[in-house]
């Protein structure tokens, strides 16, 4: 399984996307790069994780946005 994540930056800006358990682990880094403005999409590959809750940060230059994820298997 998969899913996708979907954002846009407003200008060139450094973009770090990663994924965390529930105890505040780092379990997949998505994206660590400068990128120019424009909109992304990220493939997730559910691949090797376990079902349960995880969060997903998102920060574009200062602005940071976070989101709980729910995967069942």
């Amino acid at each position: 399984g998969s899913t996708s994540i979907v954002y846009a930056i407003p200008a060139a800006q450094p973009v770090s996307l990663r994924l965390y358990d529930l105890q505040g682990r780092e379990v997949k880094t998505l994206v660590d790069e400068p990128q120019s403005a424009g909109r992304y999409r990220v493939d997730l590959s559910v691949r090797g994780l376990a079902s349960g809750t995880y969060f997903c940060r998102l920060q574009v230059g200062k602005i940071v946005q976070q989101r709980k994820m729910v995967l069942l298997k």
